[in-house]
């Protein structure tokens, strides 16, 4: 059976995946890091995690990572799902 793939989110949008909550934040700092103003741990604990229906993790990776918070929807087991 497949591993359920993790998203980091925060109300805009979908930042990075992973198998795992620390691969998923790892993933959000291979494109983008706190700015110099920013506390880093601050910085971080904006980022939620839930795993993600296969349909959305299929979405995120053949479209990238342009998938703001109005293509998805957190079904009532915490599970990220893409809007219809």
């Amino acid at each position: 059976m497949k591993k359920r793939l993790i998203a980091a989110y925060t109300p805009e949008g979908i930042w990075g995946v992973g198998q795992s909550k620390k691969a998923a934040m790892a993933d959000v700092f291979t494109y983008t890091q706190p700015g110099p103003e920013e506390n880093e741990k601050e910085w971080k604990a904006q980022f939620r995690f839930a795993p993600m229906t296969a349909r959305l993790a299929d979405f995120v990776m053949t479209k990238g990572f342009d998938c703001k918070s109005d293509s998805y929807r957190v079904l009532g087991n915490g599970t990220l799902d893409l809007v219809d």
